[in-house]
C-alpha cells in the first residue's frame, strides 16, 4: 500500500509438547521507479507558442523548466529569438514513487514575415507619390523601382509617362 518498512511477526502459541515461539522479519518496500514520456515539438518558430506534452508513467503531474532563448508559461513554450533551448520535464515523485526527469532539445526557426504594400493611386507625371509599406516584423522596409521613375526614400516620382514596378523588401534579422 505504501513504500517504507514493515515488520512482520509470526507467532506460535505452543502446546503441551512445544513452547510458544515468535519470529519477526523486517520487509522493506522501495519506492517505485517511474519514467517520463517527452518528445520535442516537431517545429518551433520565434514568437509562436508551442504546447509541450509530457506524461509520467506514475500518472503524477509533470512540470517544465527551460534554458535558452525561450520562456515557459505552464506547458506553453515561446521562443524570443531563433536558436536552441533545452526543456526539462520533471516529476518530483511522492511517498511511493521516485522522482524522474526527461530532457529534450527544441530548435526555433526564424519567424516568417510579410509586407503589407498596396499600389498607390494613379499619379500624374512629375507628381511625387509617397509609398507606404509595413513589415509584420516591425522592421523598416526599403523600396526599389524599375521603369520610368525614381525613388528618394519612400517618395516615387515618374520621369516620364508609363508604368513602373516598385519592390518592397525587408531583409530580416537574426529572428525574422
Amino acid at each position: 500500500s505504501a513504500a517504507g518498512t514493515a515488520t512482520v511477526t509470526a507467532t506460535q502459541a505452543g502446546d503441551d509438547n512445544t513452547l510458544p515461539a515468535t519470529a519477526s522479519v523486517t520487509v522493506i518496500a522501495a519506492k517505485a521507479a517511474q519514467t517520463i514520456a517527452f518528445t520535442a515539438p516537431a517545429t518551433a518558430t520565434v514568437g509562436t507558442p508551442v504546447t509541450l506534452v509530457a506524461t509520467a508513467s506514475s500518472g503524477l503531474p509533470v512540470t517544465f523548466a527551460v534554458t535558452g532563448p525561450a520562456a515557459l508559461s505552464g506547458s506553453t513554450l515561446t521562443f524570443s529569438a531563433a536558436g536552441t533551448a533545452t526543456v526539462t520535464a520533471t516529476q518530483a515523485g511522492d511517498g511511493n514513487t521516485l522522482p524522474a526527469t526527461a530532457t529534450v532539445t527544441v530548435t526555433a526557426a526564424k519567424a516568417e514575415q510579410t509586407i503589407a504594400f498596396s499600389a498607390p493611386a494613379t499619379t500624374t507625371f512629375g507628381q511625387p507619390v509617397t509609398l507606404t509599406a509595413t513589415a509584420s516584423s516591425g522592421r523598416p522596409v526599403t523600396f526599389a523601382v524599375t521603369g520610368p521613375a525614381a525613388l528618394s526614400g519612400a517618395t516615387l516620382t515618374f520621369s516620364a509617362a508609363g508604368t513602373a514596378t516598385v519592390t518592397a523588401t525587408q531583409a530580416g534579422d537574426d529572428n525574422t
